[in-house]
């Protein structure tokens, strides 16, 4: 009926209000947290290369999405979802874990194995799953789930690219030895996390985006739950081998 269409509508207005206010508070409150940790300095210079692969990236997603392209805001709050939601939750747990267990005397190299990849990757999927609930008609099935979850990923990857090119990088090399080193640094950076990674974060969200996929497309209620479950926890198995690799080298 009219009525219960305008309701529903109503709802989703509500929902997508709130999702587009958090994803703006967390994208000030990173900004800041990056600021604070690296500096203003790093954090520009870091932001400026990081910015780089990410039109190749997004352009590869929206060639994917060519045949049946999905509407721009969606895929706009996808990428933004990652760039500063998750990326915030992510980096407080993390940071979070790795205090805890210093006070434990545990090695930090725990947080890349075991917590970073259930965090990140739960964040990274929350977005588009949030999209899945409130517009389903818009995911057409697993090349859907995986466009989405792809960009949420390069959004939260260029955010966190400015934390290791900036900080890691720059900074890391221009307090030691001035700012030469530090672009030797940032250069170094740049072709380990970009040119030798830089579909990482976009392959391990995928496998949920594929579970997302599935879940759109069947009746079974069963599937709707399983399927982004296994997903996830592929996404997740997957990221915390790739950190347990350079972790045991």
């Amino acid at each position: 009926s009219p009525t219960a269409k305008t309701r529903r509508w109503g709802w989703r207005a509500v929902v997508m209000g709130l999702v587009i206010l958090v994803i703006a508070v967390s994208a000030i409150a990173m900004s800041v947290v990056l600021g604070w940790n690296i500096g203003v300095e790093a954090t520009v210079i870091g932001l400026a290369a990081a910015i780089v692969p990410v039109p190749v990236l997004v352009a590869c997603f929206l060639w994917l999405d060519r045949y049946e392209p999905e509407p721009a805001k969606f895929l706009a709050i996808a990428f933004f979802w990652g760039a500063a939601v998750a990326t915030l939750v992510a980096f407080g747990v993390n940071t979070g874990a790795a205090a805890l267990f210093d006070s434990w005397g545990l090695p930090e190299s725990i947080v890349a194995v075991l917590v970073a990849p259930f965090i990140e990757e739960l964040m990274k999927a929350l977005g588009p799953a949030i999209l899945l609930i409130m517009f389903r008609r818009e995911f057409s099935g697993i090349t859907d789930g995986i466009v989405y979850c792809g960009l949420s990923a390069v959004g939260f990857a260029m955010v966190e690219n400015i934390l290791y090119l900036g900080g890691h990088g720059y900074a890391a090399g221009a307090e030691q030895y001035g700012p030469a080193t530090g672009a030797q640094m940032l250069i170094l950076t740049f072709i380990v996390r970009i040119f030798l990674s830089g579909f990482a974060h976009p392959l391990f969200t995928a496998m949920t985006g594929v579970g997302l996929g599935i879940a759109a497309r069947t009746a079974d209620k069963r599937v709707r739950i399983l399927a982004p479950l296994c997903g996830l926890l592929l996404a997740m198995m997957l990221h915390g081998t790739w950190n347990l690799v350079p972790t045991l080298a």
